[in-house]
C-alpha cells in the first residue's frame, strides 16, 4: 500500500509506476496511496505501520473505502472517459464518509476473455499515456477531497498463487525504490491460497509486506443462497471465522489487517437498481458491525472495502452483460453481471449503512495512540 504527500509530483509517481508495473507483471501487488500528487503545497503524513496499527501523525488510521476500479478509466480524457460523472461519484463517496477507494492503475493487453480494456500497458511495451493521466486526475481530484487510493498493479481474475521467494523479493524491490509506502499481496486469505491458512500466512511472512489482506465472497464460495435466505445465518458465521483466522494471522506476523474486498447479491440475485436489498444490507451491517467491534476490542483489524461502488452506472443491456466497446462502468468485472455485487448511487438504505458506520470509524481514528 502506498501512503504519500508531495515528495512524489505526478510526473515521477507515474514514471515510478511503469518500473513498478514491469516487476509486479503477474501478480498482485497493493500500494496504498495518499492522493496528494496534485499541489505539493499541500501538506500530509505517510500512513506508516505502528505494529499492527496504521497510523498518521500518531494517531490510528481505520476506515470503511469501496472498490472503484473503474476511477482512472472515468478520469481519461478520452472517448471512454467521463469526468463529469468521476467528479459526481467522488462527491458522493466523499459525502457519505467513504475516503479510501480501491482502483485499477495497471493492466496488460491480453489474450483473456475478459480483459481490462483499454488496458495500460500494450503487447508491445508502450503504455496508455491518456489512462496514465486519467489515474493522474482521479488522484489529483481525490487529494481536493481528502481521500486516500489502494491501486492494484494487476488485471487478471485469474489470479496466480505464488509465495515466499518470490513475493518476497518483489516486495523488497518496490521498497527499494520507495521507503515511504506500504506494500501487501492482495492475498483472499485462506480460499485465495490453495484453501490453506498456512499458505496466506507465509504470502505475508516477508517484512517487506507491511499489512494482511483478506477477501469475502460468500455466494461466490458456496455459503449463501440467494434463493435460499436461511443460509444467512450461517454465512454470517462462515463470516465471523474467516475474519477471525485472518485476525490471528496478522497478530502472529504483528501487523495490521484489512478485508481489501468483500462482496454481497441482490435479493433474489437481481441486478436492477428498482431490486430489493434487504439481505446485503443484513450482510453489510453485520461486516461493518463485526470489524468495529474488533477494533474497540485492539484487534489488528483496521477496515474494510466493499465491492464495488456503481454509483451512476447501469447496465447497457437487458441481460446485463458487459459488451465490448461499453463506456458505462460499474463496480461488477466484465466477467460478471452488470450490477451483481454494485452499489448503486440510488441504493439509500445500503448508502445509510455504509455512512453511518464510515463515521464512526472516523470517530475512532480521531484519539492519539496510547503506548
Amino acid at each position: 500500500t502506498f501512503s504519500g504527500d508531495c515528495i512524489h509530483p505526478r510526473g515521477s509517481f507515474t514514471c515510478q509506476f511503469s518500473k513498478m508495473k514491469i516487476a509486479c507483471r503477474s501478480f498482485i501487488l497493493i500500494f496504498f496511496i495518499t492522493a496528494l500528487f496534485y499541489s505539493c503545497k499541500t501538506s500530509r503524513s505517510f500512513v506508516k505501520v505502528k505494529d499492527t496499527r496504521f497510523v498518521v501523525k500518531e494517531k490510528p488510521y481505520y476506515y470503511i473505502g469501496t472498490n472503484f476500479w473503474y476511477g482512472a478509466y472515468l478520469g481519461a480524457d478520452a472517448d471512454y472517459g467521463d469526468r463529469s460523472r468521476l467528479e459526481k461519484e467522488l462527491d458522493q463517496l466523499q459525502k457519505l464518509g467513504v475516503k479510501n477507494l480501491r482502483i485499477a492503475a495497471a493492466s496488460e493487453e491480453s489474450n483473456f476473455a475478459y480483459p481490462l480494456s483499454p488496458p495500460f500497458q500494450y503487447k508491445n511495451g508502450t503504455y496508455n499515456q491518456k489512462l496514465l493521466q486519467g489515474l493522474d486526475f482521479l488522484l489529483s481530484e481525490m487529494a481536493k477531497r481528502d481521500m486516500r487510493a489502494v491501486l492494484f498493479l494487476n488485471n487478471y481474475w485469474e489470479w496466480m498463487q505464488v509465495f515466499g521467494k518470490w513475493i518476497d523479493e518483489t516486495a523488497s524491490f518496490i521498497h527499494s525504490i520507495d521507503s515511504n509506502h506500504l506494500v501487501t499481496t492482495g492475498s483472499e486469505g485462506e480460499k485465495g491460497t490453495l484453501n490453506s491458512w498456512d499458505h496466506a500466512r507465509q504470502a505475508h511472512a516477508s517484512r517487506y509486506v507491511d499489512y494482511v489482506t483478506i477477501h469475502l465472497w460468500p455466494k461466490n464460495w458456496g455459503w449463501y443462497k440467494a434463493d435460499n435466505p436461511a443460509t444467512m445465518e450461517a454465512t454470517k458465521q462462515n463470516t465471523a471465522k474467516y475474519i477471525a483466522a485472518g485476525v490471528n494471522i496478522a497478530r502472529q506476523l504483528n501487523k495490521p489487517i484489512i478485508l481489501e474486498e468483500f462482496g454481497f447479491v441482490r435479493d433474489g440475485e437481481k441486478y436492477t437498481p428498482e431490486s430489493a436489498v434487504t439481505a446485503r444490507n443484513e450482510f453489510y451491517q453485520f461486516v461493518f458491525q463485526l470489524v468495529q467491534d474488533s477494533i474497540k476490542a485492539g484487534s489488528p483489524l483496521a477496515g474494510s472495502n466493499f465491492w464495488g461502488w456503481g454509483g451512476l452506472g447501469r447496465a447497457q443491456y437487458q441481460d446485463h452483460q458487459w459488451m465490448v466497446g461499453d463506456k458505462i462502468y460499474l463496480g461488477d468485472p466484465y466477467s460478471e453481471p452488470q450490477g451483481l455485487n454494485s452499489v448503486y448511487d440510488s441504493d439509500a438504505t445500503t448508502l445509510n449503512i455504509i455512512s453511518v458506520n464510515a463515521k464512526q470509524l472516523e470517530h475512532l481514528s480521531s484519539n492519539s495512540i496510547k503506548n
